[in-house]
């Protein structure tokens, strides 16, 4: 019994023996290796993720900077545009605070219809940004309104100056019947609707520039006639107070907001407008300004055909025209009509013409030199409307 005690203890001392540990190192070795490429590749996936993450965010910031830009528009269909690179000799060109070297331009100088592609680098990435117009909404008919600007336009608005016609009219008729009426009682009163249908109206405006001083002068007012208000022949005028009496420096546009004057039934009568020009010669830099004839009181549908405007304008002087009273390719035909010799050319306020509305964007953020060869870490895409 003590012997095999003695055994037993002794074998409990030994080790691990040489098999058992190769066998216990292979085992652990199997197990080792796909854990450390586990924790290998995660290191390597967490990187890749911090790289694509800074690529995701400078892309997005790029975007957002160029959609900022209060001069994309014109550094994009203005300044580029009719001097496309490279025969123009335009290289670069900035964006949302930022240079870029144009790679490719593709812009249309007419149309402003293609694309451009440019590219900056930026610490470890290389941003690429495609721009492009050849969309479909740019090549729809758009409506071009034409506003006022207070800088370059003057205006003219009817208040009461034909009202105020009308009570002087009636006025001279009261005084002459009244001073006639015991001598001949058939004189009677002519009615507010008699007078109104004796009433015609023409509006005169005279553009003045003073070369010396480099100024226009603008003075525009009404010119009632009445006739019959103190008998058969006699012929009566009313002359308003100035509507327009203004300097500018610069004159684009003389906008004129007036109404028709119509009769008792409803029907209006024709008007005159008288333009003279008066002074030196008009600068070449701001040329003939463009007269926009509004009518306030025009039927909704324009149905009204039978309202017509003469205009008479200096012979030789050729004046564009804007407005909404209907009007056909001829000037000396349909409502707007011109009187005299020469033409006028007349526009309604507002074109339809196809116009770059909307330029699409693609960012894209690259390694370092390598947008030619590599899959880009980030893309995002945007518009920018005008």
């Amino acid at each position: 019994m003590t012997r095999l005690w003695s055994k037993l203890q002794q074998n409990k001392n030994k080790g691990f023996s040489l098999v058992e540990v190769i066998i216990a190192m292979t085992i652990l070795a199997v197990v080792a290796v796909p854990l450390l490429k586990y924790f290998s590749d995660s290191l390597k996936y967490s990187a890749q993720m911090a790289v694509r993450q800074k690529a995701t965010a400078l892309a997005q910031q790029t975007v957002e900077d160029i959609k900022m830009d209060t001069n994309l528009w014109d550094t994009m269909l203005k300044d580029l545009n009719p001097n496309p690179a490279p025969a123009g000799g335009v290289t670069s060109l900035t964006l949302g605070g930022d240079t870029y070297s144009i790679v490719t331009n593709n812009i249309d100088a007419t149309t402003g219809i293609g694309d451009i592609t440019l590219s900056k680098s930026t610490g470890s990435y290389d941003v690429v940004v495609k721009v492009d117009t050849a969309l479909d909404i740019n090549d729809v008919d758009h409506a071009v309104i034409y506003g006022i600007d207070d800088h370059e336009d003057v205006m003219a608005v009817e208040r009461d100056q034909m009202t105020e016609a009308l009570m002087y009219f009636m006025a001279i008729n009261n005084i002459y019947v009244m001073n006639v009426a015991a001598s001949d009682p058939t004189i009677t009163f002519m009615s507010e609707d008699d007078i109104l249908a004796a009433m015609t109206r023409e509006m005169i405006f005279d553009i003045n520039y003073d070369q010396a001083l480099d100024i226009f002068t603008i003075q525009g007012y009404y010119k009632y006639t009445a006739d019959g208000l103190q008998g058969t022949g006699s012929s009566d005028d009313y002359i308003s107070g100035y509507v327009m009496d203004v300097k500018t420096k610069t004159l684009t546009n003389i906008y004129v907001l007036f109404d028709r004057m119509l009769k008792a039934d409803g029907t209006p009568k024709k008007d005159v407008m008288t333009i003279t020009k008066s002074g030196d010669v008009f600068p070449a830099t701001s040329g003939i300004p463009t007269l926009v004839l509004i009518c306030q009181n025009l039927p909704s549908d324009n149905s009204n055909s039978t309202y017509e405007m003469e205009i008479g304008m200096p012979t030789g002087f050729t004046m564009p025209v804007r407005s909404n009273i209907l009007s056909t390719a001829s000037p000396q035909t349909g409502q707007l009509k011109y009187l005299g010799a020469g033409n006028i050319d007349t526009k309604g306020l507002s074109d339809t013409k196809k116009s770059i509305r909307i330029l699409g964007m693609e960012v894209s953020v690259f390694k370092q030199s390598h947008a030619d060869t590599d899959t880009a870490y980030a893309v995002m895409s945007t518009t920018k409307g005008d």
